[in-house]
């Protein structure tokens, strides 16, 4: 498992992707969660000015590089707000766990929910790994 609280400016970003990159386990499983500080879509971004595809790019070549892929989740679809109200008001999606495909070897159903934000501008993300065979849980908040 890794824990992130990415920084807001790209070139400090770059610099966590490239530290994440040489942790990187060869054949392991490798789950990394937590702030991320980017988005990779319009739908993850409400309010503020419209998403630009070059916000998301650079994490998107990390994930690739890493060979991770975003688990999805449940819950609100926002995990951040910068708590201001009416037409100042914006919401991201900026919290999330990634996994490689060792994590599917397994054999857990992986889950992510995004539980209630207030009173912090981030949602605490609940993860679990449900054995397949089995309805007993393992679960891990964060």
């Amino acid at each position: 498992m890794s824990f992130v609280h990415a920084k807001c400016s790209v070139d400090e970003r770059r610099e966590l992707w490239s530290s994440l990159l040489a942790d990187k386990p060869s054949f392991l499983p490798w789950c990394i969660g937590g702030d991320f500080n980017v988005i990779v879509a319009p739908h993850e971004k409400r309010g503020g000015r419209p998403f630009a595809i070059t916000e998301g790019v650079e994490f998107l070549s990390f994930m690739e590089e890493a060979g991770v892929f975003d688990v999805g989740f449940s819950g609100p679809n926002f995990t951040w707000s910068n708590n201001r109200r009416s037409r100042a008001r914006i919401s991201k999606r900026l919290d999330r766990f990634l996994v490689n495909v060792a994590c599917l070897d397994l054999s857990y159903n992986i889950s992510v929910l995004h539980l209630a934000r207030h009173p912090s501008d981030h949602s605490p993300l609940k993860l679990s790994f449900v054995a397949q065979s089995d309805t007993s849980r393992i679960h891990f908040d964060f």
